[in-house]
């Protein structure tokens, strides 16, 4: 993904603001004033997915929406820095430099992950991490869900993700692949994830998160945590398994769970956020 080329009507890019630090130049989103929520995506998405809920949550605080290393516009020079703990290590200083430890984490899917593993770093726990639909086991075809070659596709390199851009970044195969996840989102929606598909660097760094992902040190560390948890799981996900959340939350020791059974893994994309924005007070209590 260039700047130049596809921000200009990228959802508010009037917020987006570029920090070159370590291996990366970051590329977020940020609003509001107060505490500050950072939010997290999931693999395989970018800040974009945040669209319906930016706003609302700038009205009542600080709101960084980040794109992940070599996820949309953040470029990353080292894909060994795509690992959870290098990821982890990485938003932890960049969050350091501007100056902006966060209050809240909210993180969707493997950004949830993330999430709860940045609390750890971090010098100062975050009071709560809310997860969306989080991805806190081992990938099951995770990134499978936009990316379905990309599993296959781990060891070839940029071949293989020309490859997956090249033949997965139709209209309608987005649209389709969007519906397995159990959710439908706006035609907008549809339309950002499939210039995401359709950039080389961006499935570059979805492949290479995937091959580094391991989630045994963090799953032994978390009933350390002391943050608060919030748990949203949909009921029509078809992405991560419910039932992930259900197993995730006996690990916590501050943990509440919301089901939400009409909505799928994308529940916060979903008829423009409705699903989250109906927990917002709750999140931000």
């Amino acid at each position: 993904m260039i700047w130049a080329r596809d921000g200009n009507d990228w959802p508010h890019h009037a917020h987006s603001q570029f920090r070159a630090l370590g291996k990366h130049r970051w590329h977020w989103q940020e609003a509001g004033s107060g505490e500050t929520v950072l939010l997290l995506h999931g693999t395989g998405a970018s800040a974009h997915s945040w669209r319906h809920v930016f706003e609302p949550l700038a009205e009542r605080c600080r709101v960084i929406a980040l794109d992940l290393p070599g996820h949309g516009f953040t470029f990353v020079s080292d894909h060994d820095r795509c690992g959870l703990d290098e990821m982890s290590e990485d938003i932890a200083a960049f969050l350091a430099e501007i100056d902006a430890p966060p209050a809240i984490i909210i993180g969707h899917s493997a950004g949830a992950a993330i999430a709860h593993q940045l609390a750890l770093d971090l010098p100062e726990t975050p009071r709560r991490i809310v997860s969306i639909n989080g991805a806190l086991e081992p990938f099951h075809g995770l990134a499978g869900a936009l990316l379905p070659l990309s599993a296959k596709l781990m060891n070839i390199g940029a071949i293989g993700a020309n490859l997956v851009s090249k033949t997965m970044s139709s209209t309608a195969t987005v649209r389709r692949l969007i519906e397995t996840t159990g959710s439908r989102i706006d035609d907008e929606g549809i339309r950002l994830y499939q210039r995401l598909v359709g950039s080389r660097t961006h499935v570059d760094a979805v492949i290479a998160m995937m091959a580094r992902w391991e989630l045994g040190p963090l799953a032994a560390r978390v009933g350390d945590l002391e943050a608060e948890v919030m748990l949203l799981v949909g009921g029509k996900d078809r992405t991560v398994e419910p039932q992930t959340s259900l197993r995730w939350a006996k690990r916590l020791r501050h943990v509440e769970t919301i089901r939400l059974p009409h909505s799928g893994h994308l529940l916060h994309e979903e008829d423009a956020g409705a699903p989250f924005l109906a927990h917002l007070e709750a999140m931000l209590a």
